[in-house]
């Protein structure tokens, strides 16, 4: 059963700076989405019964919501291949009092990467060897092509400190590159000044080049870790944006290009872009998707009092495409599905990537290392079930992202969970999103979530 509920705050006004309180009054409204049995037929326990779940589902949310002072949440089930179930809670935009609704986009942090792995492993689908070989190697000539700065170096990624110590696209996608992220250093990270920028493969790789090549504007040793290439664990959004420049150097198209061609159209992830000016200039689908503004909470301390700090939204090149990404939860829960479905063997919901491909993305690559990590996504654990997962933060948001292998859940049926949320507040030092993935997985596979 597809099921869609909103929960909206019944008499309670948020103002920036102001404490945020979820408790009280909430209204809440459920449809179905597919034809209902007979009312008269069913029992009037069953239905209360129904009933209940979703109250309960809806109080442990909103519960969750207080402990951790998020302003809004969204969160979408798959179930098999496809979308069974969301949820919307809070507000978007506490100034404007908007809710979230099931067209709220949020950013969804460095579940971005997840779609950059998708599109490169299509890339690398086509290209023999290109995980084991150098990844200048693998670029080779083509990159020089593409960046078109002929009295620049070619992008040759060494480590100054390892230069004997070629770097792979494995490496960079099981971040083991040795590569750090130094924000201050990386151009595609922090200007304001090119709105453009990354957007397209030569900008992309011009902005790596300088930050990774000898010589490079950006360049340092202080830019990799003072350890071997494959020998140590350090998460990187550089890292994880280099392997990008495989689709506009071998495919010829550029990566924003290549992803909604390849996945955001054939899965209907309207509300899905890179650029948010693609989101909000959008009418075929109707009204113009809301944007769920990023916000800080601050405890009280010293006698202030505690409050919430709405964040300026996150420029459009920033971080791009590591963490860049704007979503729904919905739309993002296709996705999950697709990619879901890719790990079983039922052949459930839409081929993204080959099954071959996805085993290799989901082994583990360097298990001396780390022996939960493969290609950009991780093994961990939700309601005691083994996961494929992938968290993201960026200032003011919080995404989470995983699903179920095939014969992990104890009914064998594949789920996948996504929660998105505009506030990054953790208690003691745990987010939100691992709990509330925990709660709603649980109630899942025992099928007590919806009405």
């Amino acid at each position: 059963m597809a099921v869609r509920a909103t929960s909206l705050p019944c008499g309670l006004r948020f103002t920036v700076l102001m404490m945020l309180a979820t408790s009280g009054c909430v209204a809440r409204r459920a449809a179905v989405l597919h034809a209902a049995p007979d009312a008269k037929s069913a029992p009037v326990s069953a239905g209360a019964t129904r009933s209940r779940h979703a109250r309960e589902t809806g109080m442990a949310i909103e519960t969750l919501m207080r402990e951790h002072h998020r302003p809004g949440v969204a969160i979408a089930v798959t179930k098999d291949g496809h979308v069974v179930w969301h949820s919307e809670h809070g507000l978007a935009n506490i100034e404007a009092n908007a809710p979230v609704t099931e067209t709220t986009t949020f950013s969804v942090c460095s579940l971005s990467k997840v779609v950059t792995l998708v599109a490169v492993m299509r890339a690398v689908e086509r290209i023999a060897d290109s995980l084991r070989v150098p990844i200048s190697s693998v670029l080779d000539q083509d990159i020089d092509e593409l960046i078109q700065v002929p009295e620049k170096p070619r992008l040759h990624v060494r480590s100054p400190r390892y230069p004997d110590v070629v770097i792979t696209l494995r490496m960079l996608l099981a971040h083991v590159s040795g590569i750090l992220d130094r924000y201050t250093r990386a151009p595609h990270h922090v200007t304001a000044t090119a709105p453009e920028l990354a957007y397209h493969g030569p900008e992309l790789g011009a902005a790596l080049r300088a930050y990774l090549t000898p010589g490079g504007s950006y360049f340092g040793a202080e830019n990799f870790v003072d350890a071997a290439p494959g020998v140590e664990s350090h998460y990187s959004s550089i890292a994880s944006a280099l392997p990008a420049l495989l689709v506009p150097a071998k495919l010829r198209t550029p990566f924003d290009t290549f992803t909604r061609q390849e996945i955001f159209e054939p899965l209907e992830m309207h509300g899905t872009a890179w650029r948010l000016k693609d989101l909000t200039n959008r009418t075929t689908v109707g009204s113009p998707f809301g944007i769920a503004l990023g916000y800080e909470w601050r405890p009280g301390v010293d006698g202030r009092p505690a409050s919430l700090r709405v964040l300026p939204t996150i420029r459009e090149n920033t971080f791009y495409p590591s963490a860049s990404l704007h979503s729904t939860a919905v739309d993002y829960a296709r996705f999950v599905a697709a990619l879901a479905g890719n790990s079983d063997s039922r052949g459930r919901g839409t081929t993204l990537l080959r099954p071959e491909t996805m085993r290799e993305v989901l082994r583990v690559q360097y298990p001396q290392i780390d022996r939960d990590r493969g290609l950009i996504l991780g093994w961990t654990k939700r309601a005691e079930v083994r996961v494929v997962a992938h968290d993201g933060r960026n200032e003011g948001h919080r995404a989470s992202m995983f699903f179920t292998p095939e014969g992990a859940s104890p009914d064998g049926a594949t789920y996948g969970v996504v929660i998105l949320s505009n506030g990054d507040f953790s208690v003691d030092g745990m987010a939100l999103e691992p709990k509330l993935g925990h709660e709603i997985l649980k109630r899942a596979i025992a099928g007590t979530l919806e009405d």
